[in-house]
């Protein structure tokens, strides 16, 4: 499956506002049947009802028909009523692995749907290929969370980190937010004014890095959830 085809599985989520003009708020991907999506479930906090949910979905704005959060990480399923020939990314695709041990290090690539002020109270979608690795793994709640070695920015929350180390490739994470870390720039080799001759300065500088949820621990919610929609 190229990257064209997956662009057709991932989709932005706009939230209805009071002056019924929908605000795009993340990016949502298509899993296992027609019509369930995944995204952040962050992404619908401006929702007073599922009835304020949309999906942009071939040129349209598609109401989410009903949604499920996760109870315990910022994850969320919306069905939408759809009719179309496209296949969703079927559950062989993800990871239902009982260990994380072996993604440290995974190359992994995320579609979404970052966004940029183009002028006040405007903004352009700009679909985003991000490519990098799974840098650390760690625990939020007791579910394992990658940190990525990508940033993540407005609009991309919801994204699917999708790896194609595996055949068939799989969806291994949803981006939900990003963390700072700290970068050590290594010593110059030039002599400064300050301090001693020979002195050499090592600076520290803040860097941003992607975070999603890890999707095998998922794996049974999803099934039920599946059952539910």
């Amino acid at each position: 499956m190229e990257w064209l085809n997956i662009g057709t599985l991932v989709r932005p989520v706009g939230i209805r506002a009071a002056s019924s003009t929908v605000n795009f708020a993340g990016t949502a991907f298509e899993l296992d049947e027609p019509g369930l999506f995944l995204t952040a479930s962050h992404v619908l906090n401006g929702a007073s009802n599922t009835r304020d949910v949309y999906v942009g979905v071939d040129g349209q704005l598609v109401p989410a028909k009903s949604i499920e959060l996760h109870p315990r990480v910022d994850v969320a399923a919306l069905k939408l009523e759809l009719e179309r020939d496209c296949a969703p990314l079927k559950s062989d695709d993800v990871s239902t692995s009982q260990t994380d041990s072996h993604n440290l290090g995974l190359e992994v690539q995320s579609y979404g749907y970052p966004f940029r002020q183009i002028a006040p109270g405007q903004i352009q979608l700009e679909p985003r290929v991000m490519h990098g690795h799974i840098q650390r793994i760690f625990l939020e709640r007791e579910h394992p969370m990658y940190e990525v070695s990508f940033p993540v920015v407005d609009g991309q929350s919801g994204s699917p980190v999708i790896s194609h180390d595996f055949s068939p490739r799989r969806v291994v994470g949803i981006v939900t937010t990003s963390v700072e870390s700290h970068a050590v720039l290594q010593p110059s080799t030039e002599t400064y004014e300050i301090g001693d001759e020979g002195d050499h300065i090592r600076t520290r500088t803040h860097v941003l890095f992607g975070v999603a949820v890890a999707i095998w621990p998922l794996h049974q919610w999803m099934q039920a959830v599946r059952a539910e929609l």
